[in-house]
């Protein structure tokens, strides 16, 4: 049996692609925990259902120390992210209290900080809902790392932008 229920659809800017689609190369390739959903649920195409077992999101366990949760996503190109949507439908009692998103454009991903750029600070999230962040700080990226503070679920990450063929990757 699955549920659903209306919610406000957000609108990305016209002529904007999802960068972040199995179909275009794109894939979730880290994730410090799956304690409750697959990391491969945040770029899933099809809209987030909410079912009797199981979760059709990524969800981690509860953090009882310091640090948190986060998922790397490679992109198919090298690419500019104009938009974040992030989809937190079903996620009530579990969703992260804040979630920042940084980047990276290299050949191969490093997951030692001095590599990573800011692209959307830390931003405050509440359950059920779609959250349209539109960026001004434009940077190339092959890497996307989505961090959740401390822990919690998401349904769904859309990365809306364009593809950039003549990126630098350094």
């Amino acid at each position: 049996m699955e549920f659903s229920f209306d919610r406000k659809v957000v609108t990305p800017e016209r002529g904007l692609k999802d960068l972040a689609l199995e179909g275009q190369g794109a894939k979730v390739i880290f994730a410090t925990d799956e304690f409750f959903g697959a990391k491969e649920n945040l770029i899933r195409t099809e809209p987030p259902i909410q079912k009797e077992s199981g979760l059709d999101a990524w969800v981690t366990k509860r953090r009882r120390g310091q640090g948190h949760d986060f998922s790397i996503i490679k992109l198919g190109k090298v690419s500019i992210i104009k938009e974040i949507i992030v989809d937190t439908s079903f996620m009530d009692g579990m969703t992260p209290s804040f979630i920042s998103i940084d980047i990276q454009n290299s050949v191969d991903v490093s997951l030692s900080e001095e590599h990573w750029t800011e692209l959307l600070p830390m931003k405050p999230l509440s359950s059920n809902r779609f959250f349209l962040f539109r960026l001004s700080n434009l940077h190339h990226a092959s890497f996307v790392r989505l961090n959740v503070y401390p822990d919690g679920g998401i349904a769904r990450l859309r990365l809306m932008g364009e593809d950039k063929a003549g990126g630098i990757v350094s």
